[in-house]
């Protein structure tokens, strides 16, 4: 019923509004009802359902069989979505406070399973060539990367592509699959290699890596002085050698159309790399008369890469100085003049492995 109700103030004005009183019978049970937006689907799809009951139901509770949702508490569920092909049941109890009903749809839904489109295999052709490509398992096809429908096609790629196929059948229901057709060129090959290091350890292993051009289909190493000698992988790895030389290293690779060989003269160098002790003497005398003994004063060392050396007097002036690691101070200034008798300072930085500075006192006898 509308309720309309007239007001008028002081000044005999007037204005109306209106009220709705609704009544409804809430001793009624609701009757249980639903619809949904489709009943035959594809396999992953989803629908939507929809409330239908009567007399008001305030609770809701769904049963979705063979969904992946399974139940719901809402009054109009959405996204229920089914991942297996089949036929499901469907049920629904609707409750308000007079009491509940409930609907049991058998075989309510129906979900078709996806066409099986399985495409041709993956293949490699040359540049400027054409492949057939062709897809099986539905009733209509499309493909991607081209407009031309139907289940096989000609293509003539650039380069290396991938075609998707879109297979639909009877039902509607739609699957992919995809085949790589790979773009080469196409020729004799040029052989070309590379090595991860030409100069190495005895007993240590080098990798080879194939560089040529043209695509070879098939490779043969050989390998002076190594072990294993030989190798028909496009990349060896773990190459040993056993002794000290100089070794040659040769590839030959093939294809369809001819083959090539390179041949790496003294291409890989083995070193004992045997290390040498670091040892090294400064002397605290010397006697520079020219009797042919302790005449000069220097650093006998082996191992040693580089040395800074400086000689003072007693007065702290620069008598000599040198960076090489063979020099040797004859007792003179780097003028010439004969340094007198006496004791002198040194400030040796030494460098092996390491660097390290030496001071000490060095004495002149004549």
């Amino acid at each position: 019923t509308t309720y309309v109700v007239t007001g008028t103030d002081a000044n005999g004005c007037q204005n109306t509004d209106n009220v709705i009183i609704t009544v409804t019978n809430c001793g009624t049970a609701p009757t249980a009802s639903f619809s949904a937006s489709d009943s035959t689907i594809c396999m992953n799809e989803c629908i939507s359902f929809t409330d239908l009951s009567s007399s008001i139901p305030t609770s809701w509770s769904w049963y979705f069989f063979g969904s992946s949702t399974p139940t719901s508490s809402q009054q109009n569920p959405t996204n229920i979505c089914y991942p297996t092909a089949g036929t499901f049941d469907v049920a629904l109890v609707a409750t308000n406070s007079a009491g509940s009903d409930s609907i049991f749809m058998s075989n309510f839904i129906t979900v078709n399973p996806l066409p099986t489109v399985v495409a041709s295999n993956d293949t490699t052709i040359c540049n400027g060539s054409s492949a057939t490509i062709s897809a099986s398992g539905a009733n209509m096809y499309s493909w991607s990367n081209t407009i031309v429908m139907g289940p096989s096609q000609t293509v003539t790629p650039t380069s290396t592509t991938t075609y998707i196929v879109t297979g639909i059948d009877i039902n509607g229901c739609q699957n992919q699959d995809s085949v790589t057709i790979s773009v080469v060129s196409c020729g004799i090959p040029t052989a070309n290699l590379n090595t991860t290091n030409t100069t190495v350890c005895i007993n240590d292993c080098v990798d080879f890596t194939d560089l040529s051009t043209n695509t070879p289909t098939s490779w043969l190493w050989l390998f002076e002085g190594a072990s294993p000698a030989t190798s028909t992988l496009q990349h060896p790895q773990g190459i040993c050698y056993d002794s000290t030389g100089i070794y040659d290293v040769t590839l030959f690779v093939s294809n369809a159309f001819g083959a090539d060989t390179i041949m790496m003269n003294n291409y890989i160098v083995i070193d004992s790399c045997l290390e040498i002790p670091v040892s090294f003497t400064i002397p605290n005398v010397f006697s520079p008369n020219n009797d042919g003994n302790n005449d000069v004063f220097f650093i006998e060392s082996t191992g040693v890469t580089n040395l800074d050396m400086q000689i003072y007097n007693r007065w702290g002036m620069l008598m000599f100085e040198t960076s090489d690691v063979n020099a040797t101070w004859n007792g003179r200034t780097s003028s010439g003049a004969i340094c007198p008798e006496g004791t002198y300072f040194y400030i040796i930085k030494i460098t092996t492995d390491k660097t390290e500075t030496f001071k000490g006192t060095l004495t002149l006898l004549r």
